[in-house]
């Protein structure tokens, strides 16, 4: 237990925390020394002096440095320089709470991690307050380590200020790369969460309720785009909670099922018109920590142009449909569904005071649709829920989806399911240009390439060889703002196979250009 003074000092960094953040402050840059250091230690500074809440951070290359002081306030962190290695850890003895004003960026061949809790009872809980965009490019982002109730650590996030901020996790996600513990999303103003990769929170299981993996929605909205915020704890006691019209992920995200059997799991979700969460019932176990569910609430209608009806339903929505997605990721190789529940309102074109509504299932990209029985409740309210009761099982493959919507019984008009309301759709997508560092990294035979447009234009993304030519064109054509993926297979644009070495590649766009190394290695 801490003491009553070291809380106390704790509310007095806070209190000061908060005035920085509103104040102007005059920024400095301060490097670390050169060796393994504790960040309270004037010596692993260069100039002799700890970092304050109005500096820029840098670990600089070679480096480890570790948390000292209970509580540490900067502006921007940045882990490594050029080429790395560097390391930021939690100590393995006391929790640290890190309050960083700015930007938070793990350069490649660097890490951000926490470390296993020295043989002292209980488990260490460190708290990282952002204001500003996590961009990790390393080879280690690690916020849970140990055993709980030993030698556990866990490094939660709270995403805090009225500013967007974007979490981008560029390398393959591994149990020691890209794994978060918990987030809790409290923005103020009409700040929103925006992803710029998939986010993924922990799996396992923890006797311990302060460090299972968890996800608080508390107040402002996280836009995934094409990717997902994933939480794969498979228990469902107070992981995922707080979702309300204020605060809800628009996009995709999943949830790990039960290990052994049968599970029910509820997923915040909408698009940025509504708030509609689903819940999904799975009738199979995933066996083992790392397989879920993802749903993804699509605003559009389910009606292809073309989709054919079952005899029960003569309409889908035309507002928003979903797509319900198993990845094994080490788990089972497929998981069994058999339940739905979707949230509707005022906007779904559903009447009140009516039986007819009913939740199709389509497992052939929407060409045909499935009515289900009646709903729970059979009777209609807006706004409310309608649950689909137990279906056939549908077995889902590694990736392998299918489609859920609102539905109407066959011959009625109670519900016309179309959009009745006159809000613009609107889609959030990171607020910079960015090229990533390609992955793998040595590769062969394939890489994956990540980038961020700012500006709606002309993109290209080409690959060059180390004499300046041109070999390749990967993207060539007008795209709108976003994160996107292009992946080379090392051959040039004839088809042929290029030899082991150094290739560069390209990304220009309206005002803007950068380049990256990568290298082929056979």
């Amino acid at each position: 237990m801490r003491s009553i003074m070291n809380i106390l000092n704790r509310v007095l960094t806070i209190a000061c925390c908060a005035v920085l953040i509103g104040a102007v402050a005059f920024a400095g840059d301060i490097k670390s020394s050169g060796k393994k250091g504790v960040w309270s230690a004037d010596s692993t500074w260069i100039g002799g002096v700890q970092p304050g809440a109005a500096d820029n951070v840098t670990i600089a290359d070679g480096d480890t440095v570790t948390f000292g002081e209970d509580t540490v306030v900067v502006n921007n962190l940045t882990v490594g320089e050029t080429s790395g290695p560097a390391m930021l850890q939690f100590p393995k003895t006391h929790d640290i709470w890190l309050w960083v004003n700015g930007n938070i960026v793990v350069n490649a061949n660097c890490g951000f991690r926490t470390q296993t809790r020295s043989s002292l009872e209980g488990d260490l809980v460190h708290t990282i307050f952002l204001y500003g965009n996590l961009t990790h490019n390393g080879t280690v982002l690690d916020f849970r380590s140990g055993s709980t109730n030993s030698t556990g650590a866990v490094g939660n996030f709270q995403l805090l200020g009225s500013a967007d901020q974007t979490l981008t996790v560029s390398t393959l996600f591994s149990t020691s790369n890209g794994e978060f513990n918990g987030i809790r999303v409290n923005k103020s103003g009409s700040g929103s969460v925006i992803l710029g990769s998939d986010i993924q929170l922990a799996g396992g299981s923890s006797s311990n309720d302060t460090t299972y993996p968890y996800l608080y929605l508390t107040r402002g909205k996280v836009y995934t785009g094409n990717y997902a915020l994933i939480h794969r704890y498979a228990s469902n006691t107070g992981s995922v909670a707080g979702g309300s019209d204020s605060s809800y992920v628009i996009g995709a995200m999943g949830r790990g099922m039960g290990n052994s059997g049968s599970a029910t799991r509820e997923f915040p979700i909408g698009d940025s018109l509504s708030y509609r969460p689903v819940t999904v019932r799975s009738t199979t176990g995933g066996s083992s920590t790392g397989h879920y569910i993802k749903v993804r609430a699509i605003h559009g209608n389910a009606n292809t142009g073309s989709s054919t009806f079952s005899p029960s339903i003569d309409k889908v929505a035309s507002v928003r449909y979903f797509q319900v997605t198993y990845v094994q990721q080490g788990g089972a190789a497929t998981m069994g569904v058999d339940r739905f529940k979707i949230g509707y309102g005022t906007d779904d074109g559903v009447g009140t005071g009516n039986d007819e509504l009913r939740i199709a299932f389509s497992t052939n990209d929407r060409a045909a649709w499935t009515g289900g029985a009646q709903t729970v409740p059979d009777t209609t309210f807006t706004p409310d829920a309608a649950l689909q009761d137990s279906i056939a099982a549908v077995t889902l493959a590694n990736n392998g989806s299918m489609f859920i919507a609102l539905a109407r019984l066959a011959g009625t008009t109670s519900n016309s399911l179309n959009y009745t309301t006159s809000v613009g759709y609107d889609v959030k997508t990171p607020a910079t240009w960015s090229l990533e560092q390609n992955y793998p990294n040595p590769f062969n035979p394939e890489t994956e390439i990540r980038y961020s447009t700012l500006k709606a234009g002309e993109i290209s993304l080409s690959v060059y060889n180390i004499l300046g030519q041109r070999i390749a064109s990967l993207v060539s054509t007008a795209m709108e703002p976003g994160t996107h993926t292009a992946r080379w297979n090392g051959r040039d644009d004839a088809g042929r196979v290029m030899p082991s070495g150094v290739y560069i590649y390209k990304l220009e766009g309206p005002g803007f250009v950068q380049a990256r190394r990568m290298v082929l290695m056979k």
